[in-house]
């Protein structure tokens, strides 16, 4: 079935437990109630088949990650990702699937499509051929209010079925997707029973689950953003999104995907030349509240003391949550040779960076500041990149250095 090329059949022993979905060539979405973190046999996927058991390709995994909120005992937060050791190969039997934008609603009656090798009947064995079926998603009230001695419908999740029943998932469908409109929009959860009239099935709600603040970035243009490459993993299971025009990372302003990501060629493992440019899939729309910042030039030289504002919703203690709201500073640019030496240890300080902060410490930028702006006479002269520690004496923070990287810039945005 062509809408079912980015299923996959999640196996412990060569036998069909679960489903998932192929997000990228490493990355594979599912349940999390679907895995066994304590046993002792490692699961497989089987893609590009429509048999369980036969045909397409077996993959092992490197990595299991569920959600961090997600308890055996509930069933919130039912969401895991699976890193694969392989890489995947795509073709006409194995793709990736589009996922929602972070917060995406989902109005009632949407149908969907879900598809598994779950049972038919309560009692029945699974099936050996992949099935597929479309359902439509149901008011979230009327669904609360069903499962309320179950503990309630939450915001991560949403209900799907028929009021009379009959159509829908059952046991090892978990972990599978339901798809609207060519996006990965639910994970085949929880119900009472199997498409049981008055239950209908319960999703976890994708949409819901990509709003973590990672890093920092600045507006160069309404198509890009400049960060640091350290905040980029090429091996993600999603392309990041970007909130731009508000001050608190996890609500406000406007959330936009990351079309292309284009760290610059030099950087490696090293500290040296972390600077990433995002690609975005909407333009922007200027305001108030979103605008560009100037560059320098190339190798534009920085004075030791020039005073520059540095920005983040980073930690303010080395153990301490991210802010939600936006905090910013003050920092002066340090000798660059007093810097080099303190840092002898970790590499040291190249031309392509420079070092600010107080001798004393006390005011720096720490973890999840990383990509953000430090900015001097209205230009971004660096990007927040690493450290010893956060405003720890004797260790001031390590930008990269902008005007070290200008022409590439220029050539790969047009800005």
């Amino acid at each position: 079935m062509e809408v079912c090329v980015s299923k996959v059949s999640l196996q412990y022993n060569g036998k069909h437990h679960c489903g998932g979905s192929i997000l990228n060539s490493k990355w594979i979405l599912t349940a999390a109630h679907c895995i066994d973190l304590y046993s002792e046999v490692k699961p497989t996927v089987r893609v590009g088949s429509s048999e369980h058991a036969a045909g397409g390709t077996v993959l092992h995994l490197v990595r299991i990650v569920p959600h961090p909120e997600h308890s055996p005992s509930a069933n919130n937060y039912d969401i895991a990702l699976l890193e694969l050791e392989s890489e995947l190969t795509f073709s006409d039997n194995v793709q990736p699937v589009e996922l929602p934008e972070q917060d995406d609603p989902i109005e009632e009656g949407t149908m969907g499509i879900v598809s598994g090798w779950g049972m038919t009947m309560s009692a029945a064995h699974s099936n050996a051929i992949l099935r597929a079926t479309n359902v439509p998603t149901v008011n979230q009230q009327e669904c609360n209010q069903a499962y309320q001695s179950y503990g309630g419908i939450t915001e991560q999740m949403f209900c799907a079925g028929y009021e009379q029943g009959g159509t829908g998932t059952c046991r090892n469908d978990s972990g599978g997707p339901f798809v609207a409109e060519g996006k990965l929009i639910g994970v085949v959860s929880w119900s009472h029973e199997c498409a049981l009239a008055g239950y209908p099935g319960v999703y976890a709600r994708v949409a819901s689950y990509d709003d973590d603040h990672n890093c920092g970035g600045s507006i160069l243009s309404s198509k890009w953003i400049l960060t640091a490459a350290h905040c980029i993993n090429d091996n993600a299971p999603s392309k990041p999104t970007v909130r731009v025009g508000s001050s608190e990372h996890a609500s406000g302003g406007t959330v936009v995907r990351v079309a292309r990501i284009v760290p610059h060629p030099m950087h490696g493992s090293k500290n040296n030349y972390d600077i990433a440019l995002l690609e975005l899939k909407n333009e922007l729309t200027f305001s108030e509240k979103v605008q560009p910042i100037s560059l320098p030039e190339q190798d534009e030289p920085i004075e030791e003391g020039t005073m520059g504002i540095v920005s983040g919703w980073g930690l303010t203690l080395s153990e301490a949550d991210s802010n939600d709201v936006l905090r910013a500073t003050n920092v002066p640019t340090v000798n660059q040779q007093e810097c080099n030496k303190a840092y002898q240890s970790y590499g040291g300080i190249t031309d392509q960076m420079f070092c600010a902060g107080y001798k004393q410490g006390g005011q720096d930028t720490c973890r999840q500041d990383s990509g953000g702006p430090f900015v001097a006479e209205g230009k971004l002269i660096g990007v927040i990149s690493w450290g010893h520690e956060c405003a720890l004496a004797g260790y001031p923070g390590v930008y990269a250095r902008v005007a070290s990287a200008r022409d590439w810039i220029r050539t790969t945005s047009g800005v």
